[in-house]
């Protein structure tokens, strides 16, 4: 599984380019976005991570963290690029 960890401040669509491209996907590989640290992003670094994940054609995507009006900017975006995403619940221990 590939790993994508956003930071706290994900604002560009370079920043997104960078990511995804450190990361290194292959297709049919599974990849995890990571974004418990996540505090402020914008909708250009969504639209620009989301299309460049479902460029690679991942065999899953997961989402763990990230406030509510992340996650649905998350899956808005999946859907227009035909991507599934599963979104994992963080349990409190």
């Amino acid at each position: 599984m590939k790993i994508i960890n956003v930071p706290s401040v994900a604002g560009s669509r370079a920043l997104a380019d960078r990511l995804v491209h450190s990361a290194d996907l292959a297709p049919n590989e599974s990849v995890l976005i990571d974004s418990r640290h996540l505090d402020v992003n914008t909708d250009s670094f969504v639209s620009e991570l989301v299309k460049l994940v479902a460029e690679a054609r991942p065999k899953g995507v997961e989402v763990v963290g990230g406030g509510k009006d992340w996650l649905a900017d998350v899956e808005r975006e999946s859907s227009k690029h035909g991507l599934h995403v599963t979104v994992r619940k963080l349990t409190s221990a």
